[in-house]
């Protein structure tokens, strides 16, 4: 690619005027690796995420400067302007040797891009040059406002080479999730029952509500109320103190049956609910109990103001050999829960990959100096420019 440079008359007189150049201006040079000869130390795989763990990048930054002094101007409106175009003649004469070193180095491939530079520039991806000038701005200023400064440190190009290297990463996180969790489905388990039936019948239950989607549970206690027989009362006939002593023994009976367990009740409901959906619900409790040499026993609950099913959930149900007895009773509550409610969602994690990448950097800076007016590199300056462009592309490979 040919690129062209119009340069302004310099205080000698010798070249063409042109108008300024206001704009900063970058070279941006990519060696397209797989259009490249490997050659040792040098990865022709792609740096990035999954793939090779760091990249190298070249950016290269160069100002041209200029003295305040200008014998020829008119006024100082003139000498900024015409130290603004020399400082960018220097900076574009640099730049084109900047320029032609790479290619001798990085070979004919390499593709080279003109872009306006930017604020705050980003990492770049391979080798990045930017080259403007600023005049006798910074010079001025640190002369305190005098014109007829030319000192050498003004007349000048910095070049700035800074080699970036990109260390690219990959890490699994685990979040905590959580997604909504009330249910249909539910089980729950008989923890503790205890009735004492007289003709009225009076009690209480403890259970376990469990969500069979969160797989959380709750207990939950109701006092019962209601009518009916106790199992011996019958035979007692009349006789109080029998049927209190009977009554006694069923009451231990029934906490052997606690200590056994009934298993878990499986039910479904018509509407997805959560923990505090059961709080204050009536429960309704029967049993019935025949024996007459083959005893029959036959025990449920059920929800009356909750659609579920199966409508009653039997709890007790089976068929032995017994004495003569009879029991029935049917009592109601209300549920009440206990204990904190441990949520109505579901807790889960997510993993994922989490990508990311740092920058360690390290840099270098050569400074060039012309004589009064001049914009070309003397031969020595010249030397020393090549030198260090050759240095830093060994380093970059």
């Amino acid at each position: 690619m040919t690129t062209t440079h119009e340069f302004e008359r310099d205080q000698s007189g010798h070249g063409a005027a042109a108008a300024p150049v206001r704009l900063k201006r970058e070279l941006r040079v990519e060696a397209e690796m797989g259009e490249l000869a490997p050659s040792p130390g040098l990865s022709t795989a792609r740096a990035g995420f999954g793939t090779a763990p760091q990249s190298y990048a070249l950016r290269v930054r160069i100002v041209g400067y200029a003295s305040p002094r200008w014998r020829g101007a008119k006024n100082a409106t003139e000498a900024d302007r015409l130290n603004f175009q020399l400082s960018s003649k220097r900076a574009a004469a640099v730049h084109a040797i900047v320029d032609k070193e790479l290619r001798a180095r990085l070979g004919p491939n390499v593709r080279i891009e003109y872009a306006v530079s930017q604020l705050e520039p980003k990492t770049p991806h391979d080798i990045e040059i930017g080259s403007y000038g600023v005049g006798s701005t910074d010079a001025r200023a640190a002369a305190h406002g005098n014109r007829g400064d030319n000192s050498q440190i003004n007349r000048r190009v910095e070049v700035m080479i800074e080699k970036i290297t990109t260390t690219y990463t990959t890490k699994t996180v685990t979040t905590p999730q959580r997604a909504p969790g009330k249910s249909l489905s539910w089980s729950l388990g008989i923890t503790k029952l205890r009735m004492f039936s007289i003709g009225g019948a009076a009690g209480s239950i403890e259970l376990v509500l469990r969500n069979s989607l969160t797989k959380k549970q709750m207990f939950a206690t109701a006092d019962l109320y209601g009518g009916g027989l106790g199992a011996g009362v019958a035979n007692a006939g009349e006789n109080i103190k029998r049927q209190i002593t009977n009554a006694v023994k069923n009451n231990l009976m029934q906490a052997a049956d606690d200590f056994i367990g009934r298993g878990e009740l499986f039910f479904m409901t018509n509407a997805p609910m959560g923990f505090d959906d059961f709080d204050d619900q009536f429960i309704r409790v029967g049993k019935a109990m025949a024996s007459f040499g083959v005893k029959a026993v036959y025990s449920y609950l059920t929800f009356p103001f909750i659609s579920h099913s199966p409508g009653m959930l039997v709890f007790q149900k089976k068929i032995t050999v017994g004495w003569p007895d009879l029991e029935a009773w049917l009592v109601s509550g209300k549920l009440r829960l206990r204990g904190p409610n441990p949520g109505d969602w579901l807790d889960y994690d997510k993993t994922s990959q989490v990508h990311s990448s740092h920058d360690r950097s390290w840099q270098e800076t050569l400074l060039l100096t012309y004589p009064t007016g001049k914009w070309e590199l003397l031969p020595s300056e010249r030397s020393r420019l090549t030198d260090f462009v050759a240095t830093w592309a060994r380093r970059y490979r």
